[in-house]
């Protein structure tokens, strides 16, 4: 399934939409002294936070709430962690720590 991709200009925010965490995600993913569910994106959706300087912000289905990380700490966990993911051949998602996101009220 494609992600839809949305980006304000205005509050320079990505917004998307996921399912569910990745459960497993520091275990598959070897992030040492971290024991997170994951939330995976396309790459466009991380390469526009990236270019744009954006902040990202996901609506979890599962969890029927809104999640947001800034840029600063998207980039951050990106520079200190493995983030790639590969779901299919040709696809490869970035796997973000769920715990670096915080809850919209």
């Amino acid at each position: 399934m494609t992600q839809v991709i949305t980006y304000d200009k205005t509050k320079n925010e990505v917004r998307t939409v996921i399912k569910k965490p990745f459960i497993m995600a520091s275990e598959m993913l070897g992030w040492k002294n971290r024991k997170s569910q994951g939330l995976g994106f396309n790459k466009q959706i991380i390469n526009t936070c990236l270019v744009n300087h954006a902040d990202l912000t996901v609506y979890v289905e599962s969890n029927e709430a809104w999640y947001t990380i800034s840029f600063e700490n998207l980039k951050s966990f990106m520079d200190f962690y493995f983030t790639d993911y590969q779901v299919k051949s040709n696809v490869v998602l970035n796997v973000i720590a769920f715990d670096e996101f915080h809850l919209l009220s």
